[in-house]
């Protein structure tokens, strides 16, 4: 099976190249193929993690009576 395409590298190399539109962009793609790493088993372990599924991320939202606002 082949590696995904690297997109983000793809678009880097492009820009690090100077094109500006979308033809030039767009030949860049068809002569250029960055593929994505294939992580090996020790690799895979590593960025796996086993999180709670009550974990939530972000900032908790305010809670405020709608009473209070209205004052």
């Amino acid at each position: 099976m082949r590696p995904e395409r690297d997109f983000m590298a793809l678009n880097r190399s492009a820009v690090q190249a100077g094109l500006t539109n979308s033809r030039e962009y767009s030949q860049f793609r068809s002569t250029h193929d960055i593929r994505r790493k294939v992580p090996t088993e020790s690799e895979e372990k590593k960025t796996s993690r086993r999180l709670p599924p009550d974990m939530v991320y972000g900032i908790a939202t305010r809670w405020c009576p709608v009473l209070v606002i209205l004052q």
